[in-house]
């Protein structure tokens, strides 16, 4: 009930700002961004890699260094940023150590287009990213391209890896789904190169979208136009071996957990269970009226269910 009244609060005093200090779309956005941050206790850091600088959300603090509680790593889907998982990481930053990165290329950490976003490449930053924070080992979950990741980084770093949770995985093509068809017309609705293309994106990854004022969704569709060619870069990079991923699912024996919306119209639901059959002993949840990316569009749902799992395994 505290939770629910705080969220209220934070909300209120969101629109009491707005009404009266004349703000524009991007100073409303930030607003917005940065309370619901506070709301799940995350505070926004940067670190340097190899290719640059990566920036994180992460409720460790000098304060509260939570050098006692497992570490929840979360890696976003193509396109996507850290944000996307801050509704749900609400749910776990009480009992664990939350960090949610802008994978090099994406969000506000460092772009560089004369550089390869393979899986491969993307997974072996992942653990730099991860070995600058002093991080040894971490239950890991995924969206979509970062579902990808995270079966490669285990594939890669298995002695890192608590667990793995795959969220609307990348990786299989068991069943074609509605974006897989588009994209053999040569259309890719990933890609995005103008409002009404941004518009039909998200009615394709989200079954039952959130509700977000019009000036926010005026900066994240004009955030997400300027990233045009740097989308295209890194889909054409991706291509070239995220379907190797499925090679390595029959040698994961880290506990495993796989959440699939059942709306999915970008990786169809039936790869749910092709990821289910593949890893032995993981365990499957399929979320009703769930589009592809569960943790934005019901985060409550998705959060339970990774709690449910996370405490099965320790």
């Amino acid at each position: 009930m505290l939770k629910h009244l705080k969220e209220i609060f934070v909300v209120c005093l969101v629109m009491v700002a707005v009404l009266f200090s004349g703000c524009s779309n991007y100073k409303i956005y930030t607003m917005a961004i940065n309370n619901t941050r506070s709301v799940a206790n995350l505070s926004l850091k940067k670190v340097m890699i190899s290719m640059g600088e990566i920036v994180y959300l992460d409720n460790a603090s000098d304060n509260h260094p939570r050098i006692d509680q497992d570490v929840i790593v979360m890696v976003h889907g193509f396109g996507g940023n850290k944000d996307n998982w801050v509704l749900m990481a609400d749910e776990m930053t009480k009992k664990y150590r939350v960090i949610a990165l802008d994978l090099p290329g994406h969000g506000d950490s460092a772009s560089d287009e004369s550089i390869s976003y393979t899986i491969e490449n993307q997974a072996k930053w992942l653990n730099e990213f991860m070995d600058k924070l002093h991080i040894k080992k971490a239950h890991m979950i995924g969206n979509s391209m970062g579902g990808a990741i995270c079966v490669e980084f285990t594939h890669l770093y298995s002695e890192k890896v608590l667990s793995m949770t795959l969220v609307d995985s990348a990786g299989l093509n068991k069943t074609e789904s509605e974006y897989i068809q588009l994209l053999k017309k040569g259309v890719n609705p990933l890609v995005v190169g103008n409002p009404d293309e941004y518009k039909k994106l998200m009615d394709l990854v989200m079954e039952k979208k959130p509700y977000m004022p019009g000036s926010m969704i005026a900066v994240m569709t004009e955030q997400k136009i300027a990233r045009k060619a740097m989308d295209e870069k890194i889909f054409k990079d991706i291509l070239t071996d995220v379907s190797q991923v499925g090679d390595f699912l029959s040698d994961i024996h880290t506990p495993t957990l796989i959440i699939w919306g059942d709306h999915d119209r970008v990786i169809h639901v039936d790869n749910a269970e092709e990821f289910h059959q593949r890893i032995k002993g993981s365990q499957k949840v399929i979320l009703e009226g769930v589009g592809h990316i569960p943790m934005v569009e019901a985060p409550r749902k998705t959060g339970e269910a990774y709690k449910e799992f996370l405490s099965a395994i320790q």
